[in-house]
């Protein structure tokens, strides 16, 4: 909590000192942005920290108390809205690994920045005093401060694990070296003789973008903020590429080219890393699936529309007698003995307009001999008609159920034979049977 308000203070201090001629960057667009990480965090207890370090920012920066105090109200309440705005979305994940988390802080952003601009006339009504900025300024500075400040403490609260690895920490600094490098010459004038006739702005964008594909989340926001403070000082200073806006837009280009650079930089750092998240999962999932089919005793095929086997498992190899490379792009028709190729189609069709048969057939092993299969089909795809089927082995059930069907046999042609008959009688349902 000191550590907090302490640096309300500090950005208080430094804003009156750096930009006390025109007023050009008030120090609560960058506190807000700290405050809302904070109260994410922390907890709703922050507040308190946030009310009194806006309240004495503003009066060390000379601002009549009781504009002070409206506006310190009018900046907790915000950081209160944003921060429940957050929270009750239903699996809103601070590290902002997903693309939908950093829209959503996004748009708290935007609706903070409406907020504070909206009730800006109300508190010069009632505390009698006429504030320094326009309504642009307090829409696009308080969008800033929450757009990139928030997501570097949140994302950099932890340490980025994959940057250990030694040829990510080459490249991680590359990328940040490279960024501050353009940076300082973007910015603050660095070789201005030498690029004076080159267009920079657009330098940021190929670099941010490098940062969010391979770096991630933390690599973006380090660069966009990392170019946000650059350009405030050269704005500041009076060099670089806002060197003129100071006094003229009061910083509009400069707030309009951060947050494009930060939105850009994170919503294709966060969409990247999302989709790396789901291809891992996909990954892992398809490596149990392979697993499951490959240690499991039934067979398995993955047939396409034309009845050629893709894939095939370690069981139907064993029990085929045929090699992987033997059985994939082999046709049906090349090892069921009981279906034709045209019977093989129409199946095919059946099982992509039903969407699954079950049904039992013959096949023939590498060796000629023939046994019996019950064979499981699902249309995995209907667009594509191709299948996964499983294949049990029921050769030994089927000799059983014939071996019965001959032993009822010889018993009905005994009893012919013998003149004898038999009765049977179920002692639950008092049903009698006799045979003629």
């Amino acid at each position: 909590m000191i550590g907090l308000l302490a640096l309300y203070l500090l950005l208080a201090e430094l804003m009156t000192l750096e930009f006390s001629g025109n007023r050009a960057v008030g120090f609560l667009w960058l506190s807000s942005g700290l405050a809302l990480a904070a109260v994410l965090l922390k907890g709703y207890r922050f507040l308190a920290v946030a009310f009194v370090g806006a309240l004495l920012g503003n009066l060390l920066s000379a601002t009549p108390v009781s504009f002070a105090l409206l506006d310190a109200t009018r900046h907790t309440a915000m950081i209160f809205l944003g921060a429940w705005a957050l929270k009750r979305q239903s699996g809103f994940d601070p590290d902002l690994k997903r693309l939908q988390d950093f829209l959503h802080l996004l748009a708290v952003a935007l609706a903070c920045g409406l907020f504070v601009a909206l009730m800006a006339p109300l508190i010069e009504w009632l505390s009698g005093s006429v504030g320094h900025f326009s309504f642009d300024q307090r829409l696009t500075g308080h969008i800033l401060g929450i757009a990139v400040l928030t997501p570097l403490v949140l994302v950099w609260r932890r340490r980025p694990q994959h940057w250990a690895a030694p040829r990510v920490a080459a490249e991680a600094a590359l990328v940040i070296g490279l960024s501050t490098a353009v940076g300082q010459a973007v910015f603050l004038g660095w070789q201005a003789d030498g690029f004076a006739a080159i267009a920079q702005g657009y330098w940021l964008f190929f670099l941010i973008g490098w940062a969010a594909i391979r770096l991630g989340p933390h690599g973006a926001i380090l660069v966009a903020a990392v170019a946000a403070l650059q350009g405030l000082l050269g704005a500041q200073q009076g060099i670089g590429y806002f060197s003129a806006n100071t006094s003229g837009d009061k910083l509009d280009n400069y707030f309009f080219y951060m947050l494009s650079l930060a939105v850009v930089g994170m919503v294709l750092a966060t969409y990247i890393t999302e989709l790396k998240a789901k291809q891992a999962l996909l990954r892992e999932s398809l490596g149990t699936l392979r697993n499951f089919l490959e240690t499991t005793l039934d067979g398995f095929w993955r047939v396409d529309s034309q009845g050629h086997i893709i894939d095939v498992n370690a069981a139907y190899c064993k029990q085929s007698g045929y090699s992987r490379s033997e059985l994939i792009a082999r046709h049906i028709s090349d090892f069921d003995v009981s279906l034709s190729p045209i019977e093989i189609t129409q199946y095919i069709q059946g099982i992509t307009y039903s969407g699954r048969k079950l049904f039992e057939t013959t096949h023939r092993r590498k060796d000629g001999s023939i046994w019996h299969i019950e064979a499981s089909a699902t249309c995995q795809n209907a667009a594509t008609g191709e299948l996964f089927v499983v294949l049990r082995d029921i050769t030994e059930r089927t000799e059983r159920e014939a071996q019965l069907l001959r032993t009822q046999d010889r018993l009905s042609l005994a009893q012919q034979a013998s003149g004898s008959g038999l009765w049977d009688l179920e002692l639950a349902s008092g049903l009698i049977s006799w045979t003629p």
